[in-house]
Parts: C-alpha cells; sequence; structure tokens
C-alpha cells in the first residue's frame, strides 16, 4: 500500500513494509509491569505505521496495562481487551503501557511496524493550499489513531 503524506508545500510518496513484528508479554506477578511513555519512531527509524492486537481474554480495566494514548488535546486509556487492535502513526502519537495491577494475569500483544520507504518527492500548487490532515483533530479525536475493542475470547 501507498500513502502520499502531505506538508505545506511537497508531498512524499511512500511504500509501506513490513518491518518488525513482536510478541510482548508484561507479567502480572509483580503488579508494576509496564513500558515508559515513548514515540514507535524516532532518529533514523522509518516506522511510519504502528499495529497492535491484544491477546488478553476476561481483561478489564481493573487488571491494569491499558494503552495511555497522548493526544494533542486529551489522552485516551485503551483496555488491552482480547481480539481488540490499534492502528496508529508511529512518529506522531506518544503512548505508554500502564502498570499491570492483576498479580494473577499476563498482559500480551503482538505488536507490528511499518516502516516508510521514500518512493520519490515533488511540488505541485495545488500541495502548496493543503495541509496533512493526519494531524488535526476530528470530534475531539486524534485523526492518526484508529481503535477497535474486542469482542471476547
Amino acid at each position: 500500500p501507498r500513502r502520499a503524506h502531505k506538508h505545506a508545500h511537497h508531498t512524499h510518496t511512500y511504500t509501506l513494509s513490513r518491518s518488525e513484528i513482536q510478541l510482548t508479554c508484561y507479567p502480572g506477578t509483580t503488579g508494576q509491569a509496564g513500558y515508559v511513555r515513548h514515540l514507535d519512531a524516532s532518529g533514523e527509524n522509518t516506522r511510519l505505521v504502528t499495529v497492535i492486537v491484544y491477546l488478553n481474554p476476561e481483561w478489564t480495566r481493573q487488571d491494569g496495562g491499558c494503552l495511555r494514548m497522548h493526544l494533542e488535546k486529551e489522552r485516551v486509556d485503551v483496555v488491552p481487551s482480547c481480539n481488540g487492535f490499534l492502528i496508529f502513526r508511529s512518529d506522531a502519537i506518544e503512548h505508554e503501557v500502564m502498570p499491570c495491577t492483576n498479580t494473577h494475569k499476563n498482559r500480551y500483544a503482538v505488536s507490528c511496524w511499518f516502516s516508510k520507504t521514500p518512493l520519490h518527492t515533488h511540488t505541485t500548487q495545488e500541495d502548496k493550499t493543503h495541509t496533512d490532515s493526519s494531524s488535526t483533530t476530528q470530534g475531539g479525536q486524534e485523526a492518526g489513531a484508529t481503535v477497535v475493542e474486542g469482542g471476547g475470547q
């Protein structure tokens, strides 16, 4: 798939390629397992899209381990429910894994990062009048994130 990323004066066209897949387990045994606030893309890293799928049957907000997304005007906590998934811009949305507080459950997630490979850059008159819609807010939600909650096991 290709995505055009518009800036005030340039259109950048990228090819997205799967670059990494990771299975993560945050053990509930300590009641403190989590991950600090970060972006998935930084420095030389070319990640553009993050996809996370949750594998946690019967998980509730009280179990902890929510993914806290730091959006422009708000923060959103996503419960890692079984079969739920997130899609968001790796280079735009800071997030963190809150501590897993249920000492009898482990939190599992599969993360996949799609990296960008520039195909070409060009400037057109039309591009000069548009801005990137992925950095705007629509209805109080950051347009660069999609959340789908799981429907059970």
